[in-house]
């Protein structure tokens, strides 16, 4: 089984790419956890529809045992 985490890069503290990260991410579909950045970045895509320059997302696979 695997998961996929969509985490926030350049964020104020460190992700771990699993279920139980510090930021209590959002299962948004079955195993994709989206991690809420600690500078609020996706509040601010929302509300503005445009991303913040230097603050992106990358995509890590956890792999997982059934």
């Amino acid at each position: 089984m695997r998961r996929l985490h969509v985490i926030p890069t350049n964020d104020f503290s460190i992700h771990n790419a699993q279920d139980t990260c510090w930021c209590h991410p959002t299962e948004t579909s079955q195993s994709i956890f989206v991690h809420n950045a600690e500078d609020c970045r996706e509040a601010k895509e929302r509300a503005t529809g445009t991303g913040c320059p230097y603050k992106e997302w990358v995509i890590i696979g956890e792999s997982v045992k059934p």
